[in-house]
């Protein structure tokens, strides 16, 4: 039954109305009952979240239905209709060396299926993680519509609830000249500062159910005669958007991604320079004009969705026109037949679902059932609409449902606009859109010390590095007074720091991971845990199989004719190398230990001088690194793009040429297979916000700000500008096209003197924004 109408204070009673009285009937004296009372009848209305599972059109045990419904949880980022989707749900299966045509063993690949239900659900077989799926479609995205407050005026965390979207779109092909192309569809080219809400977009034509929740009312009348609530066909039920509670202010003192955090934490209000700025700029700049529009896209006090991102910036809010319904019909609840809810799919799924009439668009009668769509209860008793929240984390909505008219000119003593003591109405409170971005695996290469064979092939007056302590050096892993402080943990708290301060001075310090992706309603999670996992031995050695297969396959095409195994330390009888004293991912021979192999011949030389003699120069090996070896081993380590999250590896050192000066010396890379890669020990790395100056440490945050940066190339992102007096470069590619103003804010993006915290337009973009400024 609806509440009680009346207010606390009031004596218990109404006053009776002509409207409260059917009729009095006389009766006759062939009749028992003599002035027969007719009362109004009454009538309850309940609102609840409908099947999620019966929207998709596959079966659930079904390959595709599968696909499509980890897709809708956040744990396929592969489109349903990109012609690797298969392969990536499968897995690859390993390959055997060749020796008669010299192509080397491959390792087999995990699958997207089998690593959820192996590595996420720990289950033991296929049938079991279709129950677990099940259960997590009607869990996870939406677990409950929260109650409305019972004072509006003091909503509680219990008035609120998180709708959970995908959120970890990232590059689907290589942004270099890589041509393996393992993955590569080209219908999906995207690749390194291409448009994330393009991306997300073609996610949802090729997967219809993402963004879709099923809500259903049931409508209720009292039999007089038996006293039970039975069901009530026929009657029309108006959804409605109606203004939703503020959001709760950001609690210190909860995880970022706790259940009830329903806000962001705070934003930066300042920007470390250079040019430095104290107040009034930093990522809060933009963000607060862009959520506060004024001019044309300025939202009417009157729109329940003022709140919320614009049409024109990705959202909901500027579609149709608020005073006939058009803002919500076809925008925010859907009246297009739904497939799985008000028609059955073509073909048919096995189980029958409920079906509910489709609901249309509601028409206003003066100030009532504005923003309102409306549909007709079936022989249950139920009416139903998909409600179709916009992508954009941080808009909010809030939903009644009540018994509206048929006619509005006319209307039934029991329906009313959803207003007045006397209407059968049920509110929801306040649900808030949360994007979500998983961690499947973060490794940390050991590093126990040197191999001999490496230090000695360095131990000369060529490289200068005479001992262990000097080739740590060259990691950054030695501080000044000699001391091995090895290469850090990334920072991956839940927590906002104790004495964070949106205006930042010189000295302060960083900000974890889940935080800065925290401010974009960006929820991260972690598959195994916020520690990193160690590297093993085996699990190296493996990356390493796969590194070597691909660039065999690769060299010929640059025009190199290579010994790789040697070069890579991987012939036969190669000195024996672990894990934890190869110091880098991808240990190789010097150019002078190489060709100085017996079993490299005269073709097969690097030529250090650059010139053509063999074609075999430095350029083309870096290259060959650069593109192949060292993508092979994030490719290993990624599962080849087929986990649900991202993964990082660090290590000390990308190569042993980055540490001779012979390869790239960068602090870190971003590759296709949903994996980025952080080099460098902690002296490499500013512990507190500072003004970059010539010396180190060379980077101006710290090493868990440079995983966010790497991480931010992976989910599309360019790099950033800045400003420093020694430093020209701010990173390759630098755009500031996509990024806040040099003036306002320094991002992350950039390897320039910074907070170590994304810009504005960054955050937007994994908000599911578009068309910044």
């Amino acid at each position: 039954m609806p509440k009680d109408p009346l207010p606390a204070s009031s004596p218990g009673k109404l006053p009776t109305e002509g409207i409260d009285i059917g009729h009095v009937a006389p009766s006759f004296p062939s009749e028992e009952l003599w002035n027969t009372l007719v009362i109004r009848p009454a009538y309850r209305l309940s609102l609840r979240l409908g099947e999620f599972d019966p929207l998709f059109p596959d079966e659930p045990n079904t390959e595709r239905g599968r696909m499509a419904r980890l897709q809708a949880l956040g744990l396929f980022y592969w489109p349903l209709d990109h012609t690797k989707a298969t392969q990536a749900f499968r897995g690859i299966p390993g390959v055997a060396a060749n020796p008669g045509t010299g192509a080397q063993a491959v390792d087999a690949f995990k699958g997207a299926w089998e690593y959820f239900w192996r590595d996420i659900l720990k289950e033991a077989n296929d049938s079991n993680a279709d129950t677990k799926l099940a259960e997590m479609l009607e869990e996870r995205i939406l677990a409950q519509l929260p109650p409305p407050p019972e004072d509006p005026m003091r909503p509680t965390r219990d008035n609120f609830a998180k709708i959970r979207i995908p959120g970890g779109y990232t590059i689907l092909k290589s942004w270099m000249s890589n041509f393996l192309l393992v993955n590569d569809d080209p219908a999906y080219p995207h690749s390194l500062g291409d448009d994330q809400y393009a991306l997300e977009t073609k996610f949802r034509d090729a997967n219809k159910p993402i963004g879709k929740i099923p809500l259903v009312a049931l409508v209720e009348k009292l039999d007089p005669y038996t006293l039970e609530w039975k069901p009530a066909k026929d009657c029309y039920v108006y959804f409605q958007a109606v203004e939703p509670e503020p959001l709760p202010a950001f609690d210190t003192t909860l995880d970022v991604n706790a259940p009830t955090q329903f806000n962001r934490p705070p934003l930066r209000e300042s920007t470390l320079g250079p040019p430095a700025a104290t107040s009034g700029s930093g990522p809060a700049k933009l963000t607060n004009s862009e959520e506060n529009p004024t001019g044309a896209t300025k939202p009417s006090s009157a729109d329940p969705q003022k709140p919320n991102a614009h049409k024109d910036r990705g959202g909901l809010r500027g579609n149709g026109n608020l005073n006939d319904c058009s803002d919500v019909a076809d925008v925010l609840f859907s009246t297009t037949s739904t497939p799985g809810f008000n028609a059955e799919h073509s073909p048919a799924r096995a189980k029958k679902p409920d079906l509910y009439e489709l609901a249309t668009k509601a028409t206003p009668s003066g100030e009532s059932h504005k923003h309102a769509v409306r549909a007709k209860t079936n022989d249950r008793g139920e009416a139903g609409v998909i409600f179709t929240p916009s992508r954009c984390g941080g808009d909010t909505y809030k939903i009644r449902a009540y018994i509206g008219p048929a006619d509005t000119a006319k209307p039934l003593p029991h329906e009313t606009d959803g207003t007045g003591a006397r209407a059968i109405k049920v509110d929801t409170g306040t649900m808030v859109v949360w994007r979500n971005l998983r961690i499947s695996r973060y490794v940390k290469q050991p590093s126990s010390g040197v191999n001999a064979t490496l230090l000695g092939e360095v131990n000369n007056t060529t490289y200068n590095i005479a001992t262990a302590d000097d080739y740590l050096t060259t990691c950054f892993m030695i501080d000044n007074s000699g001391a091995n402080v090895g290469v850090m943990d990334l920072n991956n708290s839940l927590q906002l720091r104790t004495g964070y301060s949106p205006q930042v001075g010189l000295g302060q310090g960083f900000d974890s991971l889940p935080v800065n992706f925290a401010r974009a309603f960006l929820e991260v999670e972690f598959d195994h845990g916020t520690a990193p996992e160690t590297m093993s031995d085996s699990d190296w050695k493996a990356a390493r199989r796969t590194a070597l297969a691909d660039a065999i396959l690769a060299a010929p095409a640059l025009g190199l004719s290579l010994n790789i195994p040697v070069l890579m330390y991987m012939e036969t009888g190669a000195p024996a190398l672990s894990v934890g004293d190869a110091v880098t991912l991808v240990p190789m021979r010097t150019p002078e230990a190489y060709n100085a192999h017996p079993s490299v011949t005269s073709a097969q030389r690097i030529d250090p001088a650059g010139t053509t003699v063999t074609g075999n120069s430095i350029a083309l090996v870096e290259q060959l690194w650069s593109e192949f070896l060292v993508v092979g081993v994030a490719r290993h380590f990624a599962n080849n793009g087929y986990i649900p999250g991202l993964c990082l590896v660090q290590a000390p050192y990308g190569s042993t040429w980055s540490l001779i000066g012979l390869a790239s010396d960068s602090s870190g890379t971003s590759l296709e297979y949903r994996a980025g890669l952080l080099y460098a020990g902690r002296m490499f790395y500013s512990d507190t916000t500072r003004v970059l100056t010539a010396g180190p440490p060379w980077l101006g945050y710290d090493t868990t700000s440079n995983a966010c940066h790497e991480f931010g190339h992976v989910l599309l992102r360019l790099h950033g500008p800045g400003q420093d007096a020694h430093r020209t470069s701010g990173g390759g590619g630098a755009s500031a096209a996509v990024h806040d103003g040099i003036n306002g804010s320094i991002c992350v993006m950039s390897y320039k003197s910074c907070e170590g915290n994304f810009c504005a337009k960054c955050l937007f973009a994994f908000r599911g924004w578009k068309n910044l400024p």
